[in-house]
Parts: structure tokens; sequence; C-alpha cells
């Protein structure tokens, strides 16, 4: 495909940059969330996530809960997105958020149309952590909807 989730963090830390997006203390909220949901073992789940991260999750984690501030709740963020992917049926959510990606670079008119859905993107990449494959099957069809709903609003010219 060409677009990994190093290319996804990199597409979200830019929209973030450029102040086109404000979501990652919602990721982080989600994510707190589901740590502290009686369905998941907390342990657990900040291990599994260490362990895919590279074993930087954890410190990442740890340095938000120390100071949040907007360097480390960002660099948070970016991890749990990158978490979110790291499963083989989880890639999937990358491939319409690279065709956004191709539409935002190459038609700047569709942006505002884009960044209507964009968010929800992102926020079902991270929340796709720890869930199965029917999971990601749901949420790339979902991404799939706001992009063609994006596309209806505002035809490509």
């Amino acid at each position: 495909m060409g677009f990994s989730k190093e290319d996804a963090v990199t597409f979200y830390r830019n929209l973030v940059a450029a102040n086109h997006l404000d979501i990652s203390q919602g990721i982080i909220d989600s994510f707190t969330h589901m740590l502290n949901s009686p369905a998941f073992n907390r342990a657990v789940v900040l291990r599994t996530a260490q362990e895919k991260s590279g074993r930087t999750f954890e410190s990442l984690y740890a340095n938000y809960n120390d100071s949040q501030t907007t360097e480390n709740q960002n660099r948070l963020a970016e991890e749990l997105l990158k978490v979110g992917v790291i499963e083989h049926h989880s890639t999937r959510l990358l491939h319409p958020l690279a065709f956004v990606k191709s539409l935002w670079d190459q038609k700047p008119d569709l942006r505002p149309t884009l960044l209507e859905s964009l968010p929800s993107y992102f926020m079902l990449m991270a929340d796709q952590i720890g869930k199965c494959a029917a999971g990601a099957t749901g949420r790339t069809i979902i991404m799939s909807r706001l992009l063609a709903e994006a596309l209806i609003k505002t035809p490509i010219k």
C-alpha cells in the first residue's frame, strides 16, 4: 500500500501542528476510559501496549501522568495511534486514511469537508487498541462511509 502507521502519525502530527486538529486529549481520555473499564485488565492492557510499542509506551504514559503538558499529550496520543494499528488485522484502518491523505495533498478544495471526519479517523485508529479483527473491519467500514459522505458533499473537480 505504501502508507504505514508512521505515515499516519506524521499526517496526524502535521494536522495538529497546523491547528487543524485538537484531539490528542480525546484520544488519551478514550484510552484511559478503556483502562478503567471492568472489561479490561489495566495491567494487561498497559503491558501489551508497552510490548507492542517497542518498550516506549510505559514511560510516555508515566510522563503524561506526571506532567500533562501539550508535548507529552501529543507524544502519548501519537503512540496510541501507532499501537492501535500494530496488529496485522488493524492495519486495514490505514487504507481509507491513505486515501484521505492523498486527497488532502492533491485536492486542497476538499480540506474543509475532510476536516469534518478526520478527527473520527484518528479516534477510530486509537480505539482499535486491544480490539479484534471484527472491530477493525467495522472501523474501516465507518471510515469508508465517512469518506463517501465527504465526497458526496464536495465532489472532486
